[in-house]
């Protein structure tokens, strides 16, 4: 095997159990059912021009991997050593609470 080879095989190991860890938190956040259930390690707000918030980013996990929520769009997004992941968020009353929650602390 060369190295080209052995790089791809850690890439897609990386990449599968990044997909899983996401899957896994995208379970658990499915199942929660208030906006003070979900405890952010950090928040970002993405504001436009006109002031109004375009996103709200809640950062649940650090290291490896780090998984941000985006709330207006209703996914999880990961990422680890230079893979990204995207899964969607089936919960849309809670990501209603939540928007409603964080937009109410600017």
């Amino acid at each position: 095997m060369n190295m080209k080879e052995k790089t791809n095989n850690v890439d897609a190991e990386v990449s599968n159990e990044l997909l899983d860890m996401l899957s896994s938190k995208a379970e658990n956040v499915e199942k929660l059912n208030e906006a003070s259930d979900v405890d952010p390690l950090d928040i970002e707000y993405h504001v436009g021009r006109d002031n109004d918030i375009r996103e709200i980013v809640l950062q649940l996990t650090a290291g490896g991997p780090k998984i941000d929520l985006y709330v207006n769009k209703s996914i999880l997004e990961g990422s680890q050593l230079g893979e990204r992941q995207r899964v969607h968020v089936q919960n849309d009353l809670l990501m209603e609470d939540l928007k409603q929650l964080y937009e109410s602390l600017l």
